[in-house]
Order: C-alpha cells, then sequence, then structure tokens
C-alpha cells in the first residue's frame, strides 16, 4: 500500500508534464495566464500533497532510525518546499494582470517543475522505495 503512492505520484507527474508542455506553444501573456489559472488548483493541489509525502518519507526514515537516509531526506525535502513556494507565488501572481515577461516566466517554472519531477522519480522515489522495503524486512 506505501508503495501504492509512488505510482500514484508518477502517474500525476505524467499528467501534469502534458499539462506544462500543452502550455508551451500560447503566445502572448493573456492567454497564457488564463490556461495557468486553469491548472493552477491541480498543481497546487499536487504541491500539497507532495509536502505530505515528504513528512511521510521522514517519518519512514525516523521509524527505521536510519540517520544518512533522514539526512539526505531533509536536503530534498528542504529544497523541494522552496520549489513550491517559488511555484505558489508565481501562481498566486496570476490573479495581477498580465505581466509581458509571464511567458518567459513561465518557461523557467516549466523548465524547474521538469527538473523537480525527474529529480523525485530517480532519487527520492527510490529513498522511498529503500524505506518501506527496510521498514518491512523484520
Amino acid at each position: 500500500e506505501q508503495l501504492l503512492v509512488i505510482e500514484e505520484l508518477k502517474g500525476a507527474h505524467r499528467r501534469l508534464l502534458q499539462l506544462l508542455l500543452a502550455l508551451e506553444g500560447i503566445d502572448g501573456p493573456g492567454p497564457l495566464c488564463e490556461r495557468l489559472k486553469g491548472i493552477r488548483p491541480e498543481l497546487l493541489d499536487h504541491l500539497a500533497r507532495k509536502d505530505r509525502f515528504y513528512d511521510q518519507l521522514h517519518a519512514l526514515c525516523a521509524k527505521n532510525a536510519d540517520a544518512g537516509s533522514a539526512s539526505l531526506a531533509k536536503v530534498f525535502s528542504d529544497n523541494m518546499r522552496v520549489q513550491s513556494a517559488a511555484v505558489r507565488k508565481f501562481m498566486q501572481g496570476l490573479d495581477a494582470a498580465p505581466s509581458p515577461q509571464l511567458v518567459l516566466s513561465f518557461r523557467t517554472l516549466h523548465s524547474v517543475i521538469r527538473s523537480r519531477l525527474q529529480t523525485e522519480e530517480r532519487a527520492v522515489f527510490q529513498l522511498y522505495e529503500k524505506q518501506v522495503h527496510k521498514g518491512a524486512t523484520p
């Protein structure tokens, strides 16, 4: 059941990447702003879910008394929470008049999100799976 969390998050990653990729070709801050507002609830919900995931990862490391993994998990968590705060701030800014720089800012944001998802799938999820298996072994 704990490993199902990873599969659900990977599915959410694929969906978010599709949504963001679909926005890449939109020219002009006005239309892009409206489309971003459309995906905002899903993206913000995903970030909240990720915050809970990192809390679960910390709890697993503590339960397994794995100080090295706990330290690594903290580094990942702290970094991802900073990124989440930046994404949240960007999304809140959509309620103001669209900036002429919105398209460029979105491209940067998309790159940051894509990099984050890759890091999670390559490293963080493996760390989580390792902790789940470690906790299941007597």
